[in-house]
């Protein structure tokens, strides 16, 4: 498995990033988490591929899938509390109530996976 942290965590703002990831994307995470320990799903704000959004304890699937090669976007807003998520810049879906201080992560359960962070 492979877990990427941010080091600077953000209060307020608004900030994006992409991942693309090489290989199928099963399992893999990407989002936002108040602690190191992205597992802790009460802590974070994520998506899981290839298709779910997770608003701490809550699951959501989305209608939009992310495969081999796709560039996810994730953008937050602090000002509003809201992440919202796109695949090759269309629109996937938003998870609401975002607060606190909250770190980038990506996490992978195969070492196999290649993640390029832009």
């Amino acid at each position: 498995a492979g877990f990427i942290f941010g080091s600077v965590g953000f209060v307020s703002g608004v900030h994006s990033w992409y991942v693309k990831i090489d290989g199928t994307p099963s399992n893999v995470r990407i989002g936002y988490c108040r602690s190191s320990d992205p597992e802790q799903t009460s802590n974070s704000w994520h998506f899981e591929f290839p298709n779910t959004l997770s608003e701490r304890s809550k699951q959501e699937t989305c209608s939009v899938r992310v495969e081999d090669k796709d560039v996810v976007g994730i953008h937050l807003d602090l000002f509003c509390g809201k992440l919202d998520f796109y695949k090759n810049n269309l629109y996937i879906g938003s998870l609401q109530n975002v607060n606190g201080k909250v770190y980038p992560f990506v996490y992978f359960p195969f070492s196999a996976h290649n993640v390029t962070i832009s």
